[in-house]
């Protein structure tokens, strides 16, 4: 039997003008979602394309450069965080200064202003 064809029968004597026989075309079955091999082959094309462990290491390498070069990049980075740290220091002492020198010269206007009120 046809799997896309619909057959519908009609014995009925009243409706001796309609043939016995009405075939009704089905749509077409959307293909919105992937037939199994379609599945399968995205499957097996997703195996191929993960690369083995020696693939990613000179993949590596050539986004990174060889160890030479990593390392004298390590070298400028542990020289910039010695720079950073010193920046820091200094900074940190430059604020520590700082409040001290306004501490002592809100202690002064305090003194100042107590005098006024006492005299």
């Amino acid at each position: 039997m046809d799997t896309d064809k619909t057959v519908i029968t009609t014995n009925s004597p009243q409706r001796s003008k309609v043939p016995d026989i009405v075939k009704i075309e089905s749509p077409p079955v959307p293909t919105r979602f992937p037939t199994s091999e379609k599945i399968f082959n995205m499957r097996k094309k997703m195996k191929d394309d993960i690369p083995d462990d020696q693939t990613l290491e000179t993949e590596i390498k050539n986004a990174y450069g060889d160890d030479n070069l990593r390392k004298e990049n390590e070298a400028f980075q542990l020289k910039l965080q010695d720079i950073l740290n010193a920046f820091s220091e200094q900074l940190i002492s430059q604020m520590n200064l700082i409040t001290t020198t306004l501490s002592n010269i809100i202690a002064q206007n305090n003194a100042d202003v107590d005098k006024q009120f006492s005299t």
